[in-house]
């Protein structure tokens, strides 16, 4: 797994970091397979071995915690982070005027407002093992899905909210076509429900007439009858 990300600094510095995760094997033989196929030297390279429990602490921000520690305070020492997200799902490789577009769009938001992250989760493997139309989710052949995150250090104003959704919302113009849609897990308020669902938008909403034809299930990001 090599998920990535495009993270910025209060200065509008852009740092793109990689992490490969690889199970039951030496990450060293994947980090340079990696670097060997992006064709440049890295800064830095870090590694890190854990047991099963270990990398779950990890991800969870719980290393070097207690189980009671381990818990949201005040019964333990996590706090929740406070963060506005959307998404872009990518249907082909990014050209190099779109990568320096998206660079340019992120380190001039950082200058003057949160910390920002643009993750990218690389698709395939199992999740390519089923067709479009087996399930609700419709990304089966996209090659990544695309993470916009702006951190705050506490809950957003209202204000700040509609700002932060309308940068987010112009900064999927930045994808140009290799954008084909969105991840269902990064709900947005201005984007419409269909972009989540792709081509089996349709057939969610049949089913939602046969099966719901009373409008018991409703709400802003519920699928339309049809």
């Amino acid at each position: 797994m090599h998920p990535c990300a495009l993270v910025t600094t209060a200065t509008g510095r852009v740092t793109p970091r990689i992490v490969v995760r690889t199970l039951g094997t030496s990450p060293t033989t994947e980090v340079n397979a990696l670097i060997a196929a992006i064709g440049r030297t890295p800064a830095s390279t870090t590694s890190s071995q854990y047991t099963h429990l270990q990398a779950l602490q990890q991800v969870a921000g719980c290393t070097g915690y207690t189980d009671t520690q381990c818990q949201l305070a005040p019964a333990g020492l996590l706090t929740r982070k406070v963060y506005l997200s959307g998404s872009d799902i990518l249907g082909r490789p990014l050209t190099t005027a779109e990568v320096s577009a998206i660079s340019g769009y992120l380190r001039s938001w950082a200058r003057t407002n949160s910390t920002t992250g643009l993750q990218f989760e690389p698709f395939g493997g199992a999740l390519a093992n089923k067709a479009t139309a087996d399930t609700a989710f419709p990304w089966r052949t996209a090659l990544a899905s695309v993470q916009w995150r702006v951190d705050f250090p506490s809950p957003p104003t209202s204000s700040a909210t509609a700002s932060t959704y309308d940068w987010i919302s112009t900064g999927h113009t930045m994808f140009g076509s290799a954008s084909v849609g969105a991840y269902i897990n990064y709900l947005e308020p201005s984007r419409p429900i269909s972009a989540y669902y792709g081509s089996n938008y349709d057939r969610l909403r049949q089913l939602r007439t046969k099966y719901d034809p009373n409008g018991l299930f409703h709400g802003t990001y519920v699928i339309p009858a049809a």
